[in-house]
């Protein structure tokens, strides 16, 4: 499974008084710590090194490329002081450095060149936000080879991208190899101070404005794309870079989370208001296919776009058609348990019976279904209590009608007896009487 992984890296202050403080790296690395690890927009896991000296930022970086899955994405940020020596080479400053020994107490980009080239991760995307940090990707082009000549690096144009072909590696710098890389002088309203470059692009990462095709992905040629407008908009004489060395693909940075809608195609936009209904009805299942599709931006305009054919399209054929793609597109309701099945009253009479019956198979008989209890919540049993209550009142109410019905009965019955039995004796009485009379004839 692919992880990410981002290790922010950031200098600011500094033993060699001739190196100024620096107010931005820290807060850079705050921000951006910030976006990162949100699992629902980067996903990556942070650590970052602030302030360290040369030697522990070193180990860091070492340590950061080591042991990685090649399906990895490595992320490497680093804010500080940008320094070169005579020939060119770029070094980054640290809390320890000396600008008279570059070599011993600062962080070179050969080592960052060498770790980067021997990691077994595919992916990885090196942020400099330091000055001079455009030397970076021209060292590596001029060391590793053919991709472009040195002609062409030494007439290297705003937003250059080179290309390397056996290395996965993207490098954003905030500047070229002569420029510097600046931060907010005096920020309003006391707000701390930012790196120019970076406030970018966590501004394009944390309000999705750096998805500049609305599919709901912001990749890292968009995300430089948008940083570097906004960067040459407010400093001109700043720089950004992008050095792609190998082919990487799309490697996305983050997620956006305010997707906005995307324009459609021309062609299905002119055949949306074709007066022919034919055209507008073979429409309607394109733009169903577009509101389906994986592109967020073009999936809300398809999805727009339907429901104006399915409220105002003259044809009642159109509207049809357009409101029974809008119904397959919606979200299918949320699965309801089902309900305990009825059982008759004497079943539950039974069962609320044997409540004092130990055996395994009375109190088997007294559980309810096994999908009644998967369903149910906690408070389910007090309920379940409840109802056996209820079937035992109600059988007892049963027992005493029954009882009742059966006492009138009987009582209907001996009175009958003896009424019959009256009238028997009455009749025999008669008889007699009868008897009696014919004797004194």
């Amino acid at each position: 499974m692919a992880r990410r992984f981002a290790l922010l890296v950031a200098a600011t202050r500094f033993e060699d008084a001739r190196l100024v403080p620096l107010a931005a790296p820290a807060e850079d690395a705050a921000m951006l710590a910030e976006i990162l690890s949100d699992p629902e927009r980067c996903g990556y896991e942070v650590s970052t090194c602030i302030d360290a000296p040369s030697a522990d930022v070193r180990r860091r970086i070492n340590r950061f490329f080591r042991d990685r899955e090649p399906d990895d994405l490595l992320l490497l940020y680093i804010s500080t002081h940008g320094l070169k020596d005579e020939s060119g080479s770029l070094y980054f400053a640290a809390a320890d450095t000396s600008i008279d020994e570059p070599e011993s107490s600062t962080v070179e980009s050969h080592l960052i060149h060498a770790l980067s080239r021997s990691c077994r991760a595919r992916q990885q995307l090196l942020i400099l936000d330091a000055c001079f940090s455009g030397a970076f990707g021209r060292e590596w082009t001029a060391k590793d080879g053919a991709a472009i000549s040195k002609e062409d690096i030494a007439r290297e144009e705003p937003g250059q991208v080179a290309v390397h072909q056996d290395r996965g590696l993207v490098v954003f710098t905030a500047s070229t190899s002569y420029q510097s890389a600046f931060e907010d002088a005096a920020p309003a309203g006391g707000q701390p101070s930012t790196s120019l470059f970076t406030r970018h692009l966590v501004e394009g990462l944390r309000s999705g404005a750096a998805d500049l095709n609305g599919d709901g992905v912001i990749t890292e040629d968009e995300l430089y794309r948008y940083a570097l407008k906004r960067t040459r908009d407010e400093r001109p004489r700043q720089t950004p870079q992008r050095w792609v060395i190998g082919a990487v693909g799309e490697l996305a940075v983050g997620r956006s989370a305010a997707r906005q809608p995307v324009a459609l195609p021309d062609e299905l936009v002119h055949a949306m208001a074709s007066p022919i209904t034919r055209v507008r009805l073979g429409v309607v299942a394109e733009l169903g296919d577009y509101a389906r599709g994986a592109h967020k931006g073009h999936a809300m305009s398809a999805q727009k776009a339907l429901e104006d054919l399915a409220g105002s399209d003259d044809s009642r054929t159109v509207q049809e058609a357009a409101r029974n793609v809008l119904s397959s597109l919606a979200p299918p309701p949320p699965a309801v348990a089902s309900p305990e099945p009825r059982r008759a009253w004497w079943t539950a009479v039974e069962e609320a019976m044997a409540g004092d019956d130990p055996t395994p198979a009375a109190a088997a008989a007294r559980s309810p279904p096994a999908s009644t209890q998967a369903d149910e919540p906690a408070a389910g049993t007090g309920q379940w209590s409840a109802n056996k209550m209820l079937a035992v009142w109600f059988g007892v109410l049963v027992v005493l009608g029954l009882v009742s019905v059966l006492w009138v009965t009987s009582q209907i019955n001996e009175r009958a007896a003896a009424a019959a039995a009256a009238s028997a004796a009455a009749y025999r009485a008669d008889l007699a009487a009868s008897g009696a009379g014919d004797a004194k004839r």
